[in-house]
Parts: C-alpha cells; structure tokens; sequence
C-alpha cells in the first residue's frame, strides 16, 4: 500500500522536479495524502490492516503528541529521500 501511494505520486514529483519548479505545494498535498492514508503509530515498512485505526482518533497526551511529531518528521525525511532517490537512478545518477 504504501509503496503504492508513493509511486502514484512519483509522475508528479518527477515532472516538478524535470522542470525545476517549486516543490511546496507537492510535499503539502503528498503527505496530506500519505498521513490520511497511514498512521504514524505503524512502521515505515508495515502496511496498516484494511480500515481505519481507531486509535488514530484519539486525543493525545503530550508524550504520544511528541511521539507522533518525531515519527512524522522522520518518515517525512524518507519519503522525501525515497523520491529523489528514484528521480536520480533513473536518471543514471545513483
């Protein structure tokens, strides 16, 4: 699932990238889709089961709130990393 997602979105990435226009507006919508789709409570590497996690709804305390900023923070670095690691190999470059 994940994999998926990240490969739907690639054509985008690769024709904003090809033409050197601003990336803001990509990142925003990608991972406004990417964290609507997956919980940060799951592993990068875990596909979550079918449906949405019920504890993704509830309030969080301060520890689970830092929790989730560092793993979104994290997972956002390698999505990002993802993306111009395969923009760059297929390009011939890594």
């Amino acid at each position: 699932m994940r994999q998926q997602l990240l490969e739907d979105w690639t054509p985008a990435f690769r024709l904003l990238v090809g033409q050197n226009k601003p990336m803001e507006n990509f990142w925003t919508c990608m991972f406004a889709d990417y964290w609507a789709t997956f919980s940060w409570r799951r592993p990068f590497d875990e596909d979550p089961p079918l449906g949405r996690d019920p504890e993704e709804d509830e309030d969080l305390n301060l520890e689970d709130s830092r929790a989730r900023a560092r793993t979104v923070a994290q997972t956002n670095r390698r999505i990002k990393s993802f993306f111009y690691y395969h923009y760059h190999k297929a390009n011939g470059e890594a």
